[in-house]
């Protein structure tokens, strides 16, 4: 029992520092990155809750960085929408 708590408690300690956190750049600090991929989100009720889609769908997606190419509402302002490029360090 006390051999499976502790694999238990290693896998979740190993789990938790692996889970990356990806950070917003701006499109001139790119060039540095290599470019991975292209995300969106749809729907969202406010622009902060579009960016924040965007971080946690680059995370999901094992990127390093992010860059917001677009963050538009149509002219009623119901909805966000987001486009962003995904980057690696290099």
């Amino acid at each position: 029992m006390i051999r499976k708590t502790a694999a238990l408690t290693m896998l979740l300690f190993s789990i938790s520092f692996s889970a990356s956190s990806a950070t917003e750049i701006k499109n001139n600090e790119a060039k540095a990155y290599q470019e991975i991929g292209h995300i969106s989100v749809s729907g969202k009720p406010s622009s902060e809750e579009a960016v924040a889609a965007i971080k946690t769908r680059a995370e999901e997606s094992g990127a390093d960085y992010f860059s917001i190419v677009r963050l538009t509402t149509p002219g009623d302002s119901s909805k966000w929408s987001a486009n962003a490029v995904l980057y690696k360090s290099q």
